[in-house]
């Protein structure tokens, strides 16, 4: 089974596979096995779940409410604004002031507070919400 997903420009060859050395370039998590989607060209990877989650182009997020936050696909790492670690694949991006955040925390409306090493929630610092203009 192939598919084209907007995720990526070439074919993804639809497979089961065994545990690989490779993350998946959507989440950045290890591709463990299991029914997951590869591109033999390019050594793109996708978990079935993350090729089946359809993420929005644009999102208003409460860590950021300044701007809108575009959807990115780099090769290169980043570090995510909001947990502060190394992550790669999809991002969210202020193109207006850089700010850049990973899809798992643009999912969440909580981060990890890198002053009080604790988990908070945004919802503490501002009545905004994570939205879909």
């Amino acid at each position: 089974m192939d598919a084209q997903p907007f995720l990526h420009q070439h074919y993804l060859l639809f497979d089961h596979y065994n545990n690989q050395e490779t993350n998946c370039n959507k989440c950045n998590h290890q591709i463990n096995g299991g029914w997951a989607y590869n591109c033999e060209t390019c050594n793109f990877w996708l978990h079935l779940n993350c090729a089946e989650e359809q993420l929005p182009p644009q999102i208003s997020h409460p860590l950021h409410h300044q701007h809108p936050l575009d959807l990115h696909h780099d090769a290169a790492n980043f570090v995510c604004k909001a947990c502060f670690t190394l992550s790669g694949g999809h991002r969210y991006v202020c193109n207006d002031c850089n700010f850049i955040i990973d899809t798992l925390c643009a999912s969440q409306i909580h981060y990890r507070d890198r002053t009080k090493g604790l988990l908070t929630s945004t919802e503490s610092r501002t009545s905004s919400s994570l939205t879909i203009p």
